[in-house]
C-alpha cells in the first residue's frame, strides 16, 4: 500500500515541555499520537514509553504473519485487532509499573491513538481524547470517540457539542493509558479506499481550532499538499492561543494493495 505522510509536533505558546509523542513509521506503516499527563515530566515519559513499547510489541506480527501469538485467540476474534489490543495492554502495563517504581511519576498516563493500514483495512487502537479523523469524498468524519466526561454527557443527552467546547470540565479524561493496572482500549477496523486521508492529532489542535476551520483546511487537501495543510493548522492553533502542545499526523492512501 502506497501512502504519503506528513507529521509535526509543536510546543505551543503556554507550555515549557512537550508531553506529546508521535510515531510515523513509514516502513511498518504505524502511525500514532500520544498526549502525556503527569507531574515532573511524567507525561513526557508516559507518552514516549507507551508509543515505543507498543511498536516493539506489534512489530514482530507485522514482519512475520506466521508468528505464534502469546495469548489465547478467541474463535470469533479478528487476528490483527487482538494483536493491537495485546500491544496496547503491554504498553499500559509498562507505564503503570514504571509509575509504581518512580514515586514522583506515580499515576502518570497518556492518551493513545494508533492507526495501522493492514491487508486492505485501517486498524485503530484508541484510549483517551487524542483523535482520528477520516477525509473521504468531501466528507470529514471523526472515527475515534473521546473518552472524556463531556463526551459521556453528550451521549447521555445532558450536553451538546457546542456546550462541550465551553464546558469547564472539557479536559477531564475518563480513560487513559498508564494510571491503572487494567485498560480497556477501543479497537476497530474499516475498509480503506484509495484517496482516503486520515488525521491523527492531540487535543492541542482541535481544542484551539473550531470545527468549521479544521474541516475547511482538511477539505482543501484536494488542492493543497499534506505539509501545507498540517503547518497551516499548527499556525492557526498557535494564533488562537496555543494553550497546549500541538501534534498532528496526516496520511493519504495513494494506492491500495
Amino acid at each position: 500500500m502506497k501512502i504519503s505522510v506528513f507529521s509535526i509536533t509543536d510546543l505551543g505558546k503556554r507550555r515549557s515541555l512537550n508531553e506529546d509523542f508521535y510515531i510515523c513509521d513509514k516502513e511498518k506503516q504505524v502511525y500514532l499520537v500520544a498526549d502525556g499527563m503527569g507531574g515532573r515530566e511524567g507525561g513526557e515519559v508516559a507518552s514516549r514509553m507507551a508509543g515505543e513499547i507498543f511498536v516493539a510489541k506489534i512489530s514482530p506480527f507485522l514482519e512475520d504473519k506466521e508468528i505464534t501469538v502469546p495469548f489465547e485467540l478467541k474463535e470469533e476474534e479478528d487476528f490483527f485487532s487482538a494483536i493491537i489490543k495485546y500491544a496496547i495492554e503491554q504498553a499500559n502495563t509498562a507505564v503503570y509499573q514504571y509509575g509504581l517504581k518512580e514515586t514522583s511519576k506515580k499515576g502518570m498516563g497518556t492518551t493513545f491513538t494508533v492507526a495501522i493500514p493492514y491487508e486492505g483495512k485501517l486498524y485503530v487502537g484508541h484510549v483517551g481524547d487524542s483523535r482520528l479523523y477520516r477525509i473521504r469524498q468531501g466528507n470529514v468524519v471523526q472515527l475515534s470517540e473521546d473518552h472524556t466526561l463531556v463526551q459521556q454527557m453528550i451521549k447521555e443527552g445532558r450536553l451538546d457539542a457546542k456546550g462541550a467546547r465551553q464546558h469547564q470540565k472539557k479536559n477531564v479524561i475518563t480513560r487513559s493509558l498508564g494510571p491503572n493496572k487494567r485498560i480497556k482500549p477501543d479497537v476497530f477496523s474499516q475498509q480503506i479506499t484509495k484517496g482516503d486521508i486520515y488525521l491523527l492529532c492531540s487535543d492541542g489542535l482541535y481544542q484551539m481550532v473550531e470545527d468549521d476551520e479544521l474541516f475547511g483546511e482538511l477539505l482543501s487537501l484536494g488542492e493543497k499538499d499534506l505539509e501545507t495543510v498540517g503547518k497551516n493548522l499548527v499556525s492557526v492553533a498557535n494564533k488562537k492561543g496555543g494553550k497546549d502542545n500541538i501534534t498532528l499526523l496526516l496520511f493519504r492512501v495513494e494506492e491500495e494493495n
